[in-house]
């Protein structure tokens, strides 16, 4: 269960991400950089087929992130500034 306070929390400045290797899938991308800085996931950036059990389904890209009506933790906006430039597919932000 994702936690505002507690991702807050998590000290990642200090995390090297070079080794972060993107997979130009946004939520494989997002699903890394989560287990690197050692957070959890925040809720609209999660795959909602991994959530629902479906993990092995093939998911189909998405163009869209919307983060409305969503607090977000600092922590969870360096995973989105990480993940974006490498998912060629997104083309929007809200």
């Amino acid at each position: 269960m994702w936690n505002f306070k507690e991702n807050e929390a998590v000290e990642t400045d200090g995390i090297d991400v070079k080794g972060f290797k993107p997979a130009g899938k946004f939520y494989e991308d997002v699903d890394s950089l989560c287990k690197t800085f050692h957070v959890k996931a925040h809720p609209a950036l999660r795959n909602p087929h991994t959530s629902t059990g479906e993990g092995n389904e093939e998911v189909k890209e998405i163009s869209q992130v919307s983060i409305n009506k969503h607090r977000i933790d600092r922590n969870s906006m360096r995973v989105l500034f990480f993940s974006l430039p490498a998912s060629p597919n997104i083309q929007t932000l809200k």
